[in-house]
């Protein structure tokens, strides 16, 4: 059976919609309003609407409040005992794109890989609420998890090919935007201090907006023709990735925060999924070693053969070895473009200043883009069989 294109322009019109802005400094009441509108009895199906609701804020990020909400009487131990009312930090149109978000998750929620949605809100979403806990970066390094991982991340991907997309919605834009973005004459962070900790540690931003373009032009030219675009995440960091409260006995992951969603080649996705092991510092001491890699995207290839020609595939070595040497340049893009300017993403969406202390000072961005053409290109470029 041919599997049908990433729907990117579809209407969402089918979407239930509540014109509600939820406050986010006193969220609560507009919370408890979301999820009477959408489940006015409950997700188990509760015939009482005006129940006591059991409402808790859990850890989000630099752009969301994330919130679990059931009624007081529903299990709190079961696979969907609660739904989650997601409200959004910021707008930043600039960057996001919250309809082709929501057109992503709904697609894969339609093939269970992502829970249902219940409905949208001016500032935010309501889906289904994934029990479980979030990876840390020591369950990520561990083998049997990482083999759940990419077996995962191949199904994300198997679902969402063959994809007829414009240029626009390549993840290089995504980047480009964050660049359009701070390069501006007009760009200011909402806290002074931060923003001038962005003009000391970035005094050429468009000279380094320059350079990116050229390394990930390189990067695009070492993909074969027929080298399958897919959803990428772009931010496959522990913590969106949630381990399932499960009896069976392999464990089940599922991918959260499609913020950073995009089309892109296989291995631009596996190069950042390797880059988040580096954690925010420039150390090289969490990045996985050679086998580990090589193991992940053999089992990832064997999963996505399964998934796409409906059968067992012999992966040859050769073409894991094609596959790392792309993700490696990939996964120093990452690097360098994002993690090492996730504070000004921060102090950006924030705009308060203790968000620019939590990560070092981007000198690794600088001193990268001074490096000798030998040197970068010994970083970034490998030859590939």
């Amino acid at each position: 059976m041919a599997l049908s294109p990433l729907p990117f322009q579809d209407p969402l019109g089918d979407v239930p919609f509540l014109n509600l802005r939820v406050e986010l400094n006193n969220p609560i009441d507009g919370v408890a309003a979301v999820f009477r509108h959408f489940l006015p009895n409950g997700v188990a199906g509760d015939e009482e609407r005006d129940v006591k609701l059991n409402i808790v804020e859990l850890s989000g990020g630099l752009i969301n409040r994330l919130f679990r909400v059931s009624h007081h009487h529903q299990s709190t131990d079961g696979p969907y005992a609660a739904a989650l009312v997601r409200l959004h930090k910021t707008e930043l149109p600039e960057v996001f794109d919250r309809d082709r978000e929501l057109r992503i998750i709904r697609f894969l929620a339609s093939h269970g890989l992502f829970g249902q949605i219940y409905g949208r809100f001016e500032n935010g979403i309501c889906y289904r609420y994934q029990n479980g806990e979030p990876l840390t970066v020591d369950q990520v390094a561990q083998p049997d998890i990482a083999i759940v991982i990419a077996r995962t991340l191949a199904h994300v991907h198997a679902v969402s090919r063959p994809l007829v997309v414009s240029e626009a919605e390549r993840t290089g834009d995504c980047i480009r935007r964050w660049f359009n973005l701070i390069c501006s004459p007009d760009f200011k962070c909402l806290d002074p201090f931060a923003n001038q900790r962005v003009k000391e540690a970035f005094p050429n931003l468009n000279s380094i907006r320059e350079e990116f373009e050229v390394v990930w032009s390189e990067c695009q030219a070492m993909m074969p023709a027929d080298h399958p675009l897919v959803v990428c995440h772009n931010d496959l960091i522990p913590a969106n990735m949630i381990l399932s409260d499960s009896s069976s006995s392999e464990p089940d992951i599922r991918i959260i925060d499609y913020e950073f969603a995009g089309i892109g080649h296989q291995a631009q996705e596996i190069g950042y999924f390797m880059s988040e092991f580096v954690g925010m510092d420039i150390g090289e001491d969490r990045y996985p070693d050679l086998q580990f890699q090589l193991n992940f995207i053999t089992e990832y290839l064997k999963s996505w053969y399964s998934f796409t020609q409906k059968g067992e595939r012999a992966v040859n070595d050769d073409e894991v070895w094609n596959m790392y040497v792309r993700a490696t340049k990939y996964s120093q893009v990452r690097r360098a473009i994002f993690n090492h300017m996730d504070w000004t993403r921060s102090a950006t969406v924030n705009g308060v200043s203790h968000t620019c202390n939590r990560f070092k000072l981007p000198v690794f961005l600088n001193e990268f883009f001074k490096l000798p053409g030998a040197q970068k290109n010994r970083l970034l470029k490998r030859p590939v069989n």
